[in-house]
């Protein structure tokens, strides 16, 4: 798919004054039901160290790996469940076509790539 101007995109949230988030755009930052339960502080908890972007960069995989299949829940996720995921994937449509809002700079990884893309594939 190529980018155009009707695409959804990932929008980084903002505490400055004036700052609103778009009209139609979706907050997936936790504790909202699209929050990522990997969490930096929870990799570093259980002595995983690296940059903020590096660590970031496994908390999105690990959300991806853990929405693919539930079993792979390792232990750095903290209390999420079945449920939590079957909340996430079963609500996934209500996020198509929509920006997706969320506090991660725009050069680091975050899970809302990943919601922007499952919500958005075509299936076939």
């Amino acid at each position: 798919m190529t980018a155009s101007k009707q695409d959804p995109q990932r929008i980084q949230r903002k505490r400055t004054k004036g700052w609103r988030m778009p009209e139609g755009a979706v907050s997936v930052c936790r504790p909202s039901i699209w929050g990522n339960p990997f969490t930096v502080a929870n990799l570093r908890a259980i002595g995983i160290e690296g940059p903020a972007s590096a660590l970031s960069r496994i908390c999105v995989d690990e959300f991806e790996g853990w929405l693919a299949e539930p079993s792979l829940l390792p232990e750095c996720v903290g209390p999420v469940n079945k449920a939590s995921r079957q909340r996430i994937l079963d609500n996934l449509p209500s996020l198509r076509g929509k920006d997706l809002a969320c506090w991660c700079r725009l050069d680091q990884p975050c899970h809302a790539d990943l919601l922007l893309r499952l919500a958005n594939e075509v299936v076939a």
